[in-house]
C-alpha cells in the first residue's frame, strides 16, 4: 500500500569488493511485510567497470552499469514510486566482477 505519510528511516551503507551475490544489505522483514526503498546511491571506487544487479530476494529486478562514464547513481524517489520489494524479500547486491562498490540505502518496512 503506497503512502505519502512520513515513515521512519532507516539507513544501510558499506562497501563490496567481490563479485556474485552479497549477504542479503537488507534482511528480509518477516510474513506480512515488504521493504521499501525510496533512496539508493551505489559508486565505484576503482576504475574497474562492473554491473551491479538488483535482487529482490533472488530474482534480479535492475542493474546499473558503473564506469567511467557513470560511475555512480543516487536516486530520492517519492514514496508512492519507491522501490518496493515483494512480500518477506531481502534486499542483495549482485557484482560481475571484482570491484569496490560503496552504496547506501534508506529504507522502511511497510506491512502488507
Amino acid at each position: 500500500m503506497a503512502s505519502n505519510a512520513p515513515h521512519e528511516l532507516s539507513s544501510v551503507f558499506g562497501t563490496l569488493t567481490a563479485s556474485g551475490d552479497s549477504a542479503a544489505l537488507i534482511a528480509a522483514p518477516g510474513a506480512g511485510k515488504r521493504i521499501v526503498i525510496p533512496y539508493r546511491r551505489i559508486s565505484r571506487g576503482t576504475t574497474t567497470d562492473v554491473v551491479v544487479v538488483f535482487k529482490d530476494g533472488s530474482t534480479a529486478v535492475d542493474s546499473i552499469p558503473l564506469t567511467a562514464e557513470i560511475p555512480g547513481i543516487m536516486e530520492a524517489l517519492p514514496n508512492d514510486l519507491a522501490f518496493r520489494l515483494s512480500a518477506n524479500s531481502a534486499l542483495v547486491l549482485n557484482l560481475s566482477t571484482n570491484a569496490s562498490v560503496a552504496y547506501r540505502f534508506r529504507y522502511w518496512v511497510e506491512d502488507l
